[in-house]
């Protein structure tokens, strides 16, 4: 059922290039590398009381739109991403032990952003993210927030077709007071390389 949902995304993602492409805006596909830590906490069903990770690797691959409002210019994305790495937990008892991790998320960013000398762009915009895939073996009783919001601010460098960017994220699925575990990624570094498929600029 996830993986349809994923695909039924993906799809409407490629249509609305289409779309973008055959108006006055621009579309292409992008794919990014990533490092962040993360922060597991509000434990319920578990002896868990803190666990962290640091230099937790990844990447991302999706499609995009841009196209102007004035002398802005708006970008939505949708991302499929994955990382990996390892946590450092602690337990109620004063026990600690590392466990791997792994998560695939589904990432929504909707970018605001000004042009500055034609070719350099910055932007800054919201973040829907859905956690589809959590992969640990740290404690069978945790289960994480699958989904929340976040903010993404970033710069890119148009080369023609081309484009390379730099964007600092960060996300945070709150278990608002329910039986699920806070996850947070509160500082990822994602540097992102993009092919526009026709259109603008």
């Amino acid at each position: 059922m996830k993986t349809k949902i994923i695909g039924i995304l993906f799809l409407t993602g490629l249509m609305l290039v289409g779309k973008i492409n055959a108006q006055n805006g621009s579309a292409g596909i992008l794919i990014g590398a990533s490092t962040t830590s993360v922060k597991l906490s509000d434990f319920r069903n578990t002896a868990m009381s803190a666990a962290k990770g640091q230099g937790i690797a990844g990447f991302e691959g999706g499609v995009y739109g841009k196209f102007g409002l004035g002398p802005l210019y708006i970008k939505p994305m949708v991302l499929a991403g994955y990382q990996s790495g390892q946590l450092n937990i602690n337990y109620e008892d004063g026990t600690s032990k590392n466990a791997d991790f792994k998560d695939g998320k589904l990432e929504v960013p909707v970018m605001i952003g000004i042009p500055i000398f034609h070719f350099i762009g910055i932007e800054a915009g919201p973040v829907y993210n859905w956690m589809f895939m959590v992969s640990e073996n740290a404690d069978p009783g945790l289960h994480l927030q699958q989904s929340g919001l976040g903010y993404r601010v970033g710069a890119n460098v148009q080369l023609g077709l081309l484009n390379v960017g730099l964007a600092y994220q960060g996300l945070s699925n709150m278990s608002n007071g329910s039986s699920n575990t806070t996850f947070q990624s509160p500082n990822e570094l994602i540097l992102d390389v993009a092919i526009r498929l026709g259109g603008g600029k």
